[in-house]
């Protein structure tokens, strides 16, 4: 389904006093004018009021889809878009600039009551109309909140069904439990990838009316060239390098689950034979000092670099010759999309997320997780051949530009909104 895009922001702007001007902009909308100011009218609101809910500021991918999304939502003059997310993190800013309100709700983990008292007291005091949960902590807290207070639209995001790969089976079985529970009372759950939901469907997670798909989606900027783009602590390596050196590239949170612990051991199998090459890591996290320690112990530290969270990837991304992404499970990677848009030849595991946007031999080499050798061998291939390194990343940037729409994915969690929303004007 298609909705209307609207470019201007204007405070007062109802849909109830649509201007001559603009009634072109709904012709072709499948929710019209009278539609939306129906719902709108049953609310009693002059806009439809959203409350994002995401569990830390920290940066992520999932934090990078909310913010996003909250942007282009917020091009919208009927909704009011606000974010709830634990204060603190480096996104927290990001959040603020794209959002009418940022409410600070710490949520800590799963045994975190203080949050659903915190959420009840945002949502009864806010006029909230939809809240939209994403990841596991947010959508336990978020949505037992809102179920409390009576908010008429649930959405919830699923950027991975994470818990089944946990090792602890009363874990795992618990956190099938919640979804399960958790689903009764929410009006639809997105999964980012046909993998998730096709993982999903064999556990029985979510029942199928309420399951869609919409793929995650990336803004790549427009340029990034120029001195003052590049982060000045990456500037000495740009400057260094020839036409001899290769940059291989990981852009991830230090967490078991991103399989830095795979890299360095294959990047280690690599180095004697080609003096050529380093490794740049770009993020930060609770695994960090293991993997330092790590990369000293196999004698790296020369080869390896630590580069700690860089706001603009951008710039590193565009000097790396190649990208790895080595994680264990994915729910759709917004990094590979960005390596993708950026036509960088890729190396990642064969998991479920990866293969939705990857295709081993044509857009990506492709690997099983945790396989140190394989790994290695795959990063050898595109060491020894600039060729293959060139092919492989004209391959991804095509298949990036055909399929990447942000504004469209916007749009279609909109529309599902409006279709929650519309479902309570018909009842």
């Amino acid at each position: 389904m298609d909705i209307f895009f609207v470019c201007c922001w204007r405070p007062n702007y109802t849909l109830h006093q649509v201007s001559k001007r603009d009634e072109h902009i709904l012709q072709n909308s499948v929710f019209k004018k009278e539609q939306i100011s129906q719902i709108l009218l049953l609310l009693q609101s002059p806009t439809i009021n959203v409350l994002q809910i995401i569990d830390k500021s920290f940066p992520g991918g999932g934090q990078k889809h909310v913010c996003w999304l909250s942007r282009e939502l917020s091009r919208y003059p009927f909704l009011r878009v606000m974010i709830a997310t634990s204060p603190g993190g480096e996104m927290w800013k990001e959040f603020q600039k794209v959002a009418e309100r940022v409410f600070p709700t710490a949520m800590s983990s799963l045994v975190s009551p203080l949050a659903l008292v915190r959420l009840i007291n945002i949502l009864s005091k806010n006029e909230i109309h939809v809240v939209h949960t994403h990841g596991g902590v947010a959508g336990l807290w978020g949505r037992i909140a809102a179920w409390l207070t009576g908010i008429p639209v649930v959405v919830h995001t699923l950027h991975g069904v994470h818990y089944v790969h946990y090792q602890n089976p009363i874990t795992r079985g618990m956190g099938i439990f919640l979804e399960r529970l958790l689903s009764k009372i929410t009006f639809k759950i997105i999964f980012v990838s046909d993998s998730n939901k096709q993982l999903a469907d064999r556990l029985r997670l979510v029942p199928p009316e309420k399951a869609i798909v919409i793929k995650n989606a990336v803004e790549i900027p427009p340029s990034i060239n120029g001195v003052s783009n590049i982060p000045s602590d990456f500037l000495s390596y740009i400057e260094k390098k020839g036409t001899d050196k290769i940059y291989i590239g990981c852009i991830a949170r230090f967490d078991p689950v991103k399989g830095h612990e795979f890299l360095i051991k294959a990047f280690s199998q690599l180095t004697p034979r080609y003096p050529q090459i380093e490794l740049f890591l770009v993020g930060d996290g609770k695994e960090e000092e293991h993997i330092r320690a790590l990369t000293k112990k196999l004698g790296l530290m020369e080869r390896v670099h630590f580069l700690g969270y860089q706001q603009n990837i951008y710039p590193i991304l565009g000097t790396m010759d190649i990208i790895v992404q080595p994680s264990l499970w994915e729910g759709l990677s917004l990094t590979l999309l960005e390596a993708m848009g950026m036509g960088r030849a890729i190396v990642a595991t064969e998991t479920e997320g990866n293969t939705d946007l990857l295709e081993d031999g044509k857009t990506a080499l492709l690997v099983p997780p945790k396989d140190i050798e394989a790994l290695a061998q795959a990063m050898e291939k595109l060491v020894v051949s600039q060729e293959m390194r060139q092919q492989i990343g004209n391959a991804a940037r095509e298949y990036f530009r055909a399929t990447n729409n942000l504004a469209d994915m916007s749009k279609k969690v909109l529309n599902l909104y409006l279709e929650g929303l519309e479902e309570l004007a018909k009842s």
